[in-house]
């Protein structure tokens, strides 16, 4: 038995074909490096972490001063937990340099959960 297949006398449906569009390319920026300007000063980077499975009674005093020992600008901010009886969860900033430094198992707890704090998409307004 055989078969032919040409390519020629298959039926065209158009919803099987995409239109290719070209990616915009990404605009051109430029990161500076001089490090004494007179009167403005540029902001390190920033990384967030999400740290959870502590104690209910935790407080975000209570871990901003454990981080202090360790990463001086640590700021800490308490979330919300789904189960608040059972563990508190904490949205921590970090200069990004310190990023490493703050993912260290060796500095946390025993049983605490950090990782990458990943914020939520917000949904786009459409103009009404």
């Amino acid at each position: 038995m055989e078969h032919s297949y040409n390519i020629e006398n298959l039926p065209l449906q158009e919803e099987d074909w995409k239109q290719v569009t070209r990616r915009k390319s990404p605009r051109q920026c430029v990161i500076g490096n001089v490090e004494k300007s007179l009167n403005i000063k540029a902001i390190p980077k920033k990384a967030f972490l999400y740290v959870s499975r502590l104690h209910p009674s935790t407080k975000q005093n209570d871990v901003e001063l454990f981080l202090k020992q360790v990463i001086p600008e640590a700021v800490c901010e308490q979330l919300e937990s789904k189960f608040p009886q059972y563990y508190a969860s904490f949205k921590v900033m970090v200069n990004l340099n310190n990023f490493n430094k703050a993912m260290d198992p060796n500095i946390w707890p025993s049983g605490a959960f950090v990782s990458r704090f990943f914020h939520p998409r917000t949904a786009k307004k459409t103009p009404t």
